[in-house]
């Protein structure tokens, strides 16, 4: 997670959605805890550019956060508004 952190955090799209893919596959599910998504959407509302190519877009919306919304939709939607609307 601290990985991906780093890498959100230097705005490298490619290197965000392989770590994305892999994330929700994960062990013990502290990737979906708030201080984590919390950091995740800061980071990736700082790549709004990077919003325009649609294989990022679905990593984000298709892999990461629908897994999410099936389990506790609660947290994960309030970090899509929050992603959606900043």
């Amino acid at each position: 997670m601290f990985v991906y952190l780093q890498v959100a955090r230097h705005k490298d799209r490619s290197a965000v959605a392989q770590i994305l893919r892999v994330l929700p596959i994960c062990q013990s599910e502290r990737h979906y805890e708030d201080t984590f998504l919390h950091s995740l959407v800061s980071y990736l509302i700082s790549m709004v550019e990077d919003f325009t190519h649609e294989d990022f877009v679905s990593v984000v919306f298709d892999n990461f956060f629908k897994v999410r919304t099936f389990l506790e939709p609660e947290i994960a939607i309030i970090q899509i508004v929050r992603l959606h609307f900043s």
